[in-house]
């Protein structure tokens, strides 16, 4: 497996890219007003509740940036771990495996809610009186785009190390 040194290094590298990226992608979200934006869980509010406010809407929570933030870093860090450590291989790739599908699977829903420029409904009627654009509007297409690819690279590159490991 030593002569493999080189693919895991790129793993790793791969994965914390991904994690860079994510994290430009989260500091333009929250300057953008996200945090402060109306999002889903307006629709968990009564409707006869507090008085509308002008708020810029958003498809994401702060808790959902948040989580996948948290496991993006735990998964890079988790996946630096088991290429740095030579015992058990397999089961340390299974296992990063995992972690790569459950941090993909939170970063893919996120993806579908931004680029289908839908609102939940409780925003769509804050849409509706005037309010600005939503804070991911504000998202570089390019950073998006090059997250997503390094995200992928990083998952493929696990899934060759796996098979390298059987």
């Amino acid at each position: 497996m030593e002569d493999w040194t080189w693919l895991r290094t790129i793993a790793a590298v791969a994965a914390w890219g991904t994690v860079g990226g994510g994290l430009v992608l989260a500091a333009i979200w929250f300057a953008a007003g996200g945090a402060k934006a109306a999002g889903p869980e307006e629709d968990l509010m009564p409707e006869g509740g507090s008085p509308p406010r002008r708020r810029a809407p958003t498809s994401f929570t702060s808790a959902q940036v948040g989580v996948h933030g948290l496991f993006g870093v735990m998964t890079a860090a988790f996946l630096t771990y088991v290429v740095v450590a030579h015992h058990d291989l397999v089961d340390g790739y299974l296992g990063a495996l995992v972690a790569v599908a459950l941090t993909a699977t939170l970063g893919i829903l996120m993806y579908r809610k931004w680029s289908s420029g839908e609102l939940p409904r409780a925003t769509r009627r804050a849409r509706d009186g005037g309010a600005p654009a939503r804070p991911e509007d504000k998202l570089p297409r390019a950073v998006v785009y090059l997250h997503g690819a390094a995200a992928a690279t990083t998952a493929l590159l696990v899934v060759v190390l796996l098979v390298i490991a059987i």
